[in-house]
């Protein structure tokens, strides 16, 4: 049971929408109980509309009313009535501290809270901002009036007190309590979580059954070492040191560079490297490793041995920055010419593994 807050804090804030998948359906079909906790998890979005927020007062001007949590929960039922998903996400306080000076310049130490504590409430389940019961479920959201938002007792230029002892912010041009409400992605997915969420039946289709997918890494990050896209050049025959780029045999479609990021992948299994591949709308990925933790210190040794070198080029006797590679055959000789190279991306990456 949670501890009654003298206030019901419905300072509503501006905060942006989450996407979702589903489209709003009829009020018949969405759980609505009173008094039930429907909270945001990462199964919700990627797209959501950002309802509101609230957070207390000030202790000298709590009266009495519905705590944060109480008003959160009570905004998400009146929603479900409505027929639209809606759901509580809660947000944590974050205390930090500086040291600075004053005027007469002696040293100070002086703690401010870099993030109030506060519970937001988040609606809807969509693709992309762009879809249509996304943008009309956002307009109507932002005329909706919830009832226990309504009476108000004084206003002024910025805020509206009501009866039961809340207060809300104004937003310019608009009169209802929610009138700020904004699309945004889900709080609780990373920006690779959301992009690979958004495409997941179409991902689940270009990696199922496919030997070495990236969706078969049972930890939760690996390391990409190589990026190849529509127009990716890999096949770099007879190429002189410095004189790289007039060189590249350049492919032409998608399905070359998959096929081109699954051959690498191959080649690396045969020199005992644990290596995956991965493929999404627009290109293909090599990762390496599997870690439960992102600080697990393979992952800075491997990252260094495929991240690229600094090299001088013989023909201009300039320093620059050249991309690892590997070829086959692994040790070309006179007799034994490269049939094929690959060259490994820069800069290697942490990623999550994609859970679809």
């Amino acid at each position: 049971m949670r501890n009654r807050n003298p206030l019901l804090v419905a300072l509503l804030l501006t905060v942006g929408l989450v996407l979702g998948v589903t489209k709003v359906t009829s009020a018949k079909r969405i759980d609505a109980v009173h008094g039930k906790e429907y909270r945001l998890s990462k199964r919700h979005g990627p797209w959501m509309i950002m309802v509101a927020t609230f957070k207390d007062l000030p202790p000298e001007m709590r009266t009495k009313g519905m705590s944060p949590a109480e008003a959160a929960d009570e905004l998400v039922y009146e929603l479900r009535k409505k027929g639209i998903p809606a759901y509580t996400y809660g947000r944590q306080e974050i205390n930090e501290t500086i040291d600075t000076t004053d005027r007469l310049g002696r040293k100070q130490r002086r703690h401010f809270t870099a993030q109030q504590q506060g519970i937001a409430v988040l609606a809807g389940n969509y693709r992309d901002p762009d879809d249509r019961t996304a943008q009309k479920t956002l307009t109507y959201v932002k005329k909706f009036h919830p009832r226990f938002l309504s009476g108000v007792e004084k206003s002024s230029r910025f805020v509206r007190k009501l009866k039961n002892g809340g207060l809300y912010r104004k937003t310019p041009g608009r009169k209802g309590p929610l009138g700020g409400a904004f699309l945004t992605i889900n709080p609780m997915l990373s920006p690779e979580e959301a992009h690979v969420k958004k495409q997941g039946p179409l991902l689940i289709k270009l990696n199922s059954g496919m030997e070495y997918s990236l969706l078969e890494n049972q930890e939760k990050y690996t390391l990409r070492v190589a990026s190849f896209h529509g127009k990716s050049a890999t096949h770099v025959p007879n190429t002189k040191f410095g004189n790289v780029e007039q060189n590249f045999k350049v492919t032409s479609a998608l399905d070359d560079a998959a096929f081109e990021a699954w051959e690498l992948v191959k080649y690396l299994r045969t020199r005992n490297v644990e290596a995956y591949v991965f493929h999404d709308r627009y290109s293909s990925i090599v990762t390496v490793g599997a870690f439960n933790s992102s600080r697990d210190p393979r992952i800075s040794e491997m990252a260094r041995s495929y991240a690229a070198k600094k090299k001088t080029d013989p023909n201009t006797n300039q320093e620059m920055l050249v991309a690892e590679m590997v070829t086959i055959p692994a040790d070309p000789r006179p007799n034994e010419p490269i049939e094929k190279r690959w060259f490994f991306d820069a800069e290697p990456k942490l990623m999550e593994v994609p859970r679809l």
